[in-house]
């Protein structure tokens, strides 16, 4: 492995706090909730905070059967306001050093809006560690596995090389669509996927950056 693409929320961002931002600020909503629904009987590891998806927009789009446009897109994202971003994720920094002076490269890539990423990985001075930053310039969403590639492809990377680091099911289908490695951050109960469904994956699972980190160093080339 040569190049790490990472995910933003969930991966260098705290994922806990995203829920806490979805709920407009109520970080025990959605833990209850999903307790609530586990004593009503859902399969372990399929839970409201497991169905959530990035951007809020999409997440309730799918929750409610249509495509909002405009004005209602934006208004769903606001929730989560780019203020609240930072790196709450402990070895993150030590991660992406590491990384670096391993003489790896590595970028990001977020369903973010572009600037709010942007502006977000610089004020949690992040920005320095990455090749590429792309976030999502139009209202429009490709969906990851497009995002992604168009991502590789400015990087300018062979997808085989590149590892993805994500919290979230659909960040893992993504990279394996694309050709890419993916390793799941799990770093708690709090996360989206719950036990069942990390080992159902069949991928890594790190608990901490650095742990994925030492994973992907482990790799021999083109492995």
């Amino acid at each position: 492995m040569r190049h790490i693409v990472w995910d933003w929320n969930g991966a260098l961002f705290d994922g806990a706090l995203f829920h806490g931002a979805l709920f407009d600020g109520a970080p025990s909503v959605a833990p209850a909730t999903d307790e609530a629904f586990a004593r009503d009987g859902w399969p372990e590891g399929v839970t409201p905070a497991s169905l959530l998806t990035w951007p809020p927009a999409d997440h309730h789009d799918r929750q409610a059967g249509w495509t909002s446009t405009g004005a209602g897109r934006s208004a769903a994202d606001r929730h989560v306001r780019p203020d609240r971003a930072r790196p709450a994720v402990a070895d993150a920094v030590g991660a992406l050093t590491a990384w670096r002076d391993a003489g790896r490269t590595q970028s990001l890539l977020s369903s973010r809006p572009h600037a709010d990423l942007l502006a977000a990985a610089r004020r949690a001075d992040i920005a320095r560690f990455f090749s590429h930053v792309d976030g999502l310039r139009t209202t429009e969403t490709p969906g990851k596995a497009a995002h992604l590639r168009g991502h590789l492809a400015a990087v300018g990377v062979d997808a085989r090389e590149v590892l993805v680091i994500g919290d979230r099911v659909d960040d893992l289908h993504a990279a394996r669509t694309c050709g890419a490695r993916p390793v799941l951050h799990r770093p708690d109960e709090r996360v989206p996927v719950g036990r069942t469904g990390a080992r159902d994956l069949g991928v890594p699972v790190a608990r901490t950056l650095s742990e994925a980190i030492r994973w992907a160093l482990d790799q021999r080339p083109g492995g």
